[in-house]
Order: C-alpha cells, then sequence, then structure tokens
C-alpha cells in the first residue's frame, strides 16, 4: 500500500486543533492542489475564500451552531460554486447571462468545488494536517453569503477547517460495501435491516467511545432522520 492510499483510507475528522495557524507554505500547497483538482468542461468554477477575520470567522460559527469552528487554532475556508467569473466574462463580450441561469451550470459548479474541497483536505492530511468538512453552513447560505460579500451567481459550497490536530479519533465505521457497491445494475433486492446489523453495532461501540455527540445506535438515528422505519 502506498502512502497517498494509506492517508486516504486513514480519512477521520478532526475537530479539535493546537493554537498554531497554517504556514504560508502549507496554505500554498492546498491552494495549488485545489487549483489542480479537475472540473467538469475545463470552467474551473470555484473559489475559496479563507476566512482570516477572526469577527467573521465568530459568525460563521454561529450560523453553523458549532463553537469549535471559533477555536484559536486551525484556518476556516469557503469553498464556493462560481459563476460569477463567467458571468464577468460574458458581460465583458456583451453577452447576457442566460446561459448562466442553468441548472447544469449550477451542479457542475458545485461538483468542482466538492471535488477541489476533498482533494484539498487529502492533501493537508498527507501533510500530518487535519480537519472537517463543513456543511453546516447550509444552516444560512443567504448570511454567509453576506459575511463574504458573495456576488451574484456565486453560493458557498462547503466549508473546510484544517489545523494541526490536538488528539486523532478513531476511525468511524462506513456502510458495508455489500449494500453500497454494485456491479452493473442496481439490485432489485431490497436492503434490509439486517444488512446493517452489524454496521449498527459497530457504530454503537465508536459512539460509546466518544466524549461528545454519541448517538444510542445508527439505525434509531436513521429513524430519526427520516430514512427508515421501525
Amino acid at each position: 500500500m502506498n502512502s497517498t492510499i494509506e492517508t486516504m483510507l486513514n480519512h477521520r475528522s478532526i475537530r479539535k486543533f493546537t493554537d498554531r495557524q497554517l504556514s504560508a507554505e502549507e496554505l500554498n500547497t492546498i491552494y495549488e492542489v485545489a487549483r489542480r483538482t479537475s472540473s467538469s468542461i475545463y470552467l474551473q468554477q470555484f473559489s475559496i475564500i479563507h476566512v482570516s477575520d477572526r469577527k467573521i470567522r465568530k459568525a460563521i460559527s454561529q450560523i453553523c451552531n458549532q463553537e469549535f469552528i471559533n477555536q484559536p487554532g486551525g484556518d476556516l475556508f469557503i469553498f464556493l460554486a462560481d459563476l460569477h467569473r463567467n458571468y464577468q466574462l460574458r458581460k465583458e463580450a456583451g453577452l447576457t447571462a442566460d446561459r448562466l441561469e442553468n441548472m447544469d451550470l449550477f451542479t457542475q459548479a458545485l461538483a468542482d468545488a466538492t471535488l477541489a474541497i476533498s482533494n484539498s483536505l487529502t492533501a493537508a492530511e498527507s501533510m500530518g494536517l487535519g480537519g472537517v468538512f463543513l456543511g453546516s453552513i447550509k444552516n444560512d447560505s443567504e448570511q454567509v453569503g453576506k459575511l463574504l460579500k458573495l456576488p451574484k451567481f456565486v453560493i458557498p459550497a462547503l466549508g473546510l477547517l484544517i489545523g494541526e490536530p490536538a488528539d486523532r479519533s478513531q476511525l468511524k465505521p462506513r456502510i458495508p460495501k455489500k449494500v453500497m457497491i454494485f456491479e452493473n445494475t442496481y439490485p432489485e433486492k431490497e436492503i434490509s435491516r439486517a444488512d446493517l446489523t452489524k454496521f449498527d453495532q459497530e457504530v454503537n461501540e465508536y459512539y460509546l467511545k466518544r466524549d461528545k455527540n454519541a448517538r444510542d445506535e445508527m439505525l434509531a438515528y436513521y429513524h430519526k432522520q427520516g430514512l427508515i422505519k421501525r
């Protein structure tokens, strides 16, 4: 197993960091990896905002309802689905923005941002850093947009907090391959609760060892979220 695969297989969310900020070299490496990420039809429809202003960072932590975002250490990044650059280019060329008001382009921009943020965290982990994705910025995308002064055709896709880990959590269990990975076609057989029993037990044991965000069992959590019926 090479070091790249080993890094990816050892991914875990890190929410507690030492007080140090990322170095200029670390930041540049993350940015370069993001820039080199594959993008849909080469449009590269994403941007990154590095949130170094503590007031903005605190406000985002409140929107996300996650206090750890405002800790002294680590660096906060907001990845954006960005059609504004293309809007500016079309405007300069005397073209309308009609083609940008297109769901396909919007989903492509979201995909670009998602791929870039994933690669960025993998790069950070390869340097001994850790991080956590922040889907919680969607709690109030409009307010996040105002804080970051986002122009038309730009929306926040995901947040990312990266830093030097103060501790490392255990690897979180994953849904078994047999209910996730298929050959050629989607299976006709319905997935049953029995298929997830072992996974449920593993998740239960995992959360019992955590001091925060403990959940009694994953199936109960899925039920609460409306994903399964009792």
